[in-house]
């Protein structure tokens, strides 16, 4: 591909080696453009047999047994007491992902995935409150645009680039309900961003690598049904406030690369 583009970038008449043939070099010739896409979705239906997954222990009074640090029960225990079951099980759903390229240097990646688990049971109908599985995700989207710039800013700074990125959680209302497993919970949006590149001395040569990045720029106070946490809290939980433990609000990083090679130098003949 080089030496093609520099027969292109020539100017005059070129014999193909190895053949009968001469090119009449066009100097008038453009650099070639691509502008592309990438669209795919992909489905999947999967019956599992004997499907383990845990489930909180309910006591003879129907509420969710207790027990303290040391596993033994205690009505204001500080943790919940929960036991591995298995069942039949359906997971199903799909993926779906396109990723456009209006420019070279410009991408803009989409993707949606979209999973559903659904309790079968053991022979009988199976209750409401056992017909999904528990921790399983809701719908999430995530688009993400974009921009890198190799012949970055200046002689100073090289392949820079800069993005900003949007995920979409949907509520999930498809949860484990008995005996307090899971509970509802909300949707939520979170946005972030980021640049980067390299920092090269007066020879062109990389001497560090500067990132900054952030998540969850918009702070928002959500908490994940994939995340235990949710549920780890004193056993009483004052009215009105939510209980379980939030995932991490804004957090903004910095990170500096510096590349060095320990490798011997082979000396000058």
């Amino acid at each position: 591909m080089n030496k093609l583009v520099a027969e292109f970038k020539s100017v005059g008449v070129g014999l193909v080696a190895g053949g009968n043939q001469t090119i009449i070099i066009n100097d008038r010739c453009a650099n070639e453009v691509y502008h592309n896409s990438y669209l795919s979705a992909e489905v999947f239906d999967n019956h599992i047999q004997n499907y383990i997954f845990q489930e909180q222990v309910q006591g003879a009074d129907g509420l969710p047994v207790r027990v303290a640090a040391n596993g033994t029960p205690e009505q204001d225990g500080q943790y919940s007491e929960f036991t591995y079951v298995q069942s039949k099980a359906r997971i199903s759903g799909g993926e779906f992902s396109l990723d456009i390229h209006p420019v070279s240097w410009l991408h803009f990646e989409n993707s949606a995935t979209l999973t559903y688990g659904t309790n079968l049971g053991t022979g009988g109908k199976v209750p409401d409150s056992l017909k999904y599985l528990p921790f399983i995700p809701p719908l999430h989207t995530h688009s993400e645009l974009r921009g890198t710039f190799a012949k970055g800013l200046g002689k100073t700074f090289k392949n820079l680039y800069a993005f900003g990125g949007f995920d979409h959680y949907s509520a999930q209302n498809r949860f484990f309900a008995a005996y307090g497993t899971e509970t509802y919970t909300a949707g939520y949006n979170l946005l972030s961003a980021g640049i980067g590149g390299n920092v090269v001395n007066a020879k062109g040569n990389k001497v560090l690598e500067l990132f900054i990045e952030g998540t969850n720029l918009a702070n928002v106070n959500y908490q994940s049904n994939m995340s235990r946490l949710k549920y780890f809290d004193n056993a009483t939980v004052p009215p009105g406030v939510q209980p379980g433990i939030f995932n991490m609000g804004r957090n903004i990083s910095f990170k500096v690369v510096i590349p060095f090679d320990l490798s011997p130098k082979e000396k000058a003949i």
